[in-house]
């Protein structure tokens, strides 16, 4: 059986980004936000995307 190799960049973030995802961490920090729980109202967020990056306030978060 012939063993199908992935493409190295399927499961990269840059891929995931080209998606049309982001990723978000806390503007202070740096650090990975995995959910609303990590964050608190008014604290600064940055959104990472394929091209640049936004800054943003929370003004809310949902419990998921």
């Amino acid at each position: 059986a012939e063993i199908q190799r992935e493409h190295p960049l399927r499961f990269s973030p840059l891929a995931t980004l080209q998606r049309g995802f982001a990723i978000v961490v806390r503007a202070d920090s740096g650090k990975l936000i995995r959910g609303s729980a990590d964050i608190k109202v008014g604290e600064a967020i940055e959104a990472r995307l394929a091209h640049g990056a936004i800054t943003a306030q929370v003004t809310s978060r949902r419990a998921p």
